[in-house]
Formats: C-alpha cells, structure tokens, sequence
C-alpha cells in the first residue's frame, strides 16, 4: 500500500484548497526496478495498451520517467501518481507517454518544470491544480482539450502556449491563475468553458482568434487588469463574459464599457 489522495474534487471554491487523503490499493503494481528509478521510486501498473505510472513513493526533487518498465512503453502518468508530493520540483515525462491522468500532479506546490513530450494527446481535468510554483506550460500540439479545472490555482504560471488544433478550453481550466499576463486563444477553438480564465488579476491581453465560436459565461470574469478585449465575428455564443471588469470591450466596430456592455449581450 501507498499513500495517495482520491481522485480530486472539485477545488475551485477559496475554501476547497485541500484535497482529502487516501490509501490506494497497489497489489497488482510493479515497480520500476531496472528501469532507472532509485530505491524503486515510481511504481507501474500494466493496461492494455502498454505500462502506467501509478505512484510515486519516493521524495526527490527532480524525477525522470522512463520510457520502458519490464520491456514495455510506459504510456500513461496515471490519476494521481505525483499529487501532494510537496517536494517534487522537476518532472521530466518521456515520448513514450501518450495521457496524463485526473489530478497526476494535483497540489504538487513546489513544482516548477514540466517537461511534456510532444506525443501526449490527453491532459485530463485537474492534471496540475495548485501546482502553485510552475511558471511556463507547453501543451502539446496534439492535445485537442484543455479539460476542467486543469491549470486552477497555478498562481506563479506566467507563460502558456495554447496550440492550434485545441477545441476546447474547460471550466476553470486557468482560473486564479494571478501571475498570467498574456493569452493568445486559437482559432480551432470552439468554446471557452465558465470562469476559464476567472480571476485571472494580471491578464492584461487577450488574443481571441477568428473561429473561436462560444464565450461561456463569467469566462474572464474578476480580470481586473484586463483593458481591452476584441471578439471576432466567428463568435456566435456570448456570455456574461467580462463580469467585474473595467473594460472595453470591440465587436463589429462597435465599443462597449461596462455602461452598455449588455446591449453587446443582448446581440448573441
């Protein structure tokens, strides 16, 4: 048996900071043994497409994960391998892996690299919530979903690149996410979900593409930097976006401020 949490909650409330603690059952694990991993560290369970990193047992802070265990390809950080391991400050995830799983490195507070391989195609929801300490993110080209909640609490995250072929960005995917500056939305992207953005303090611009398509509501609400926000024409749900911002707002060639911002609701 390990220590690990259950699959995490939701935590975007300010009094849902902690996730609860738990024991999962590792009978049916292996561990990595020869594969690199000191002391066997890292803990393996076998699926049908190839092997999962299921747990970590270790306390070091730098961790790089092999792409075999036992001659197979190690294919999927699993839900909740790393969560809660405070002291864990760099992740190094290899080729080999293809998903990373619910809340793998949930509340990881002193995380602050990543490094994700270009063939990971699935992040699930809350994959790296409060990991307060990590800076820059890279999502890789092949993922097509940002789900729920993903990034929340990421409050040192500053630099994140969103890549084309993304359709989805997910409720409170980069919520409180205070230190972020800077979002460029693709495109491909066919709807930002509730508060994804919500209470993001710093955010100061925001490039919205032409084809993004829905808007949810309270999307960037309480970005209290935020000056200016252009929508493209490709737009054709809008929702009470902009919530608790002084802002100004440009659709069609029109302007609208926080004194008429509802006859721009009032137009979807």
């Amino acid at each position: 048996m390990i220590l690990g949490i259950t699959a995490c909650a939701d935590i975007s409330g300010a009094d849902k900071r902690e996730l609860l603690a738990a024991v999962v059952d590792t009978a049916d694990m292996q561990t990595a043994g020869q594969n690199g991993m000191p002391d066997n560290d890292l803990v393996f369970r076998d699926t049908d497409r190839g092997v999962m990193a299921a747990g970590y047992k270790g306390d070091g802070q730098v961790v790089v994960i092999p792409e075999t265990c036992q001659g197979k390809n190690v294919v999927e950080i699993g839900e909740n391998c790393f969560a809660m391991q405070g002291v864990l400050k760099s992740v190094t995830i290899p080729d080999s892996v293809e998903a990373i799983g619910v809340c793998a490195f949930g509340l990881c507070s002193n995380l602050k690299s990543v490094h994700i391989s270009e063939n990971v195609t699935v992040i699930r929801k809350q994959a790296f919530a409060s990991c307060t300490d990590l800076e820059s993110i890279t999502i890789p080209d092949g993922v097509t979903a940002i789900e729920k909640e993903t990034f929340i609490y990421c409050e040192s995250l500053r630099d994140v690149v969103i890549p084309e072929g993304v359709v989805e960005i997910g409720e409170k995917a980069f919520q409180d996410c205070v230190s972020l500056e800077y979002i460029a939305i693709p495109g491909s992207v066919e709807w930002i979900g509730e508060r994804a953005f919500a209470g993001c303090t710093n955010l100061r611009a925001v490039e919205l593409s032409e084809g993004v398509r829905e808007i949810d509501k309270d999307a960037f609400a309480d970005c209290t930097s935020l000056r200016i926000v252009e929508i493209p024409d490709s737009v054709t749900v809008l929702g009470r976006a902009f919530r608790g911002n002084d802002i100004v707002v440009i659709y069609r060639g029109e302007t609208y401020t926080r004194d008429n911002m509802d006859e721009l609701y009032g137009r979807f």
